[in-house]
């Protein structure tokens, strides 16, 4: 997996972005669509702060995050609406579990409070 390096530490989950408030009707990606376009591929995203960041997540259930100076790896797992994250230092090693909306050509991962976790910049082959 390639690191950024001029990256800022940014918290992944996960990993994703700014709003897709305002730009037509919002709706969730199916967790079998998350597992669909995202398994197995590099998704670049961009955190709240602006820092981009990558990550991948893979069929056996294992994932990787980077950002400038830090890297994470843990496991996910698709939940009834979304995906589930747990990395071994960013939250303490704590599952949290996101839903993914898709807003035009803006795709926002949600955290559990409905916040921004961050926006999809890319996904793509290895």
């Amino acid at each position: 997996m390639h690191y950024f390096k001029p990256l800022s530490t940014a918290l992944f989950s996960a990993l994703m972005f700014t709003g897709a408030y305002g730009q037509g009707q919002a709706t969730l990606m199916a967790p079998q669509d998350i597992g669909a376009q995202w398994v197995g591929k590099k998704i670049v995203a961009r955190d709240p702060k602006g820092n981009p960041l990558e990550f991948q997540i893979r069929s056996d259930g294992t994932a990787e995050v980077a950002g400038s100076n830090w890297s994470d790896k843990g496991t996910w797992r698709l939940s009834g609406d979304g995906y589930c994250a747990t990395w071994k230092r960013i939250r303490a090693g704590q599952e949290r579990c996101f839903t993914v909306q898709v807003a035009g050509t803006t795709v926002t991962i949600l955290n559990p409070d409905q916040s921004v976790s961050g926006v999809l910049l890319r996904v793509s082959d290895q």
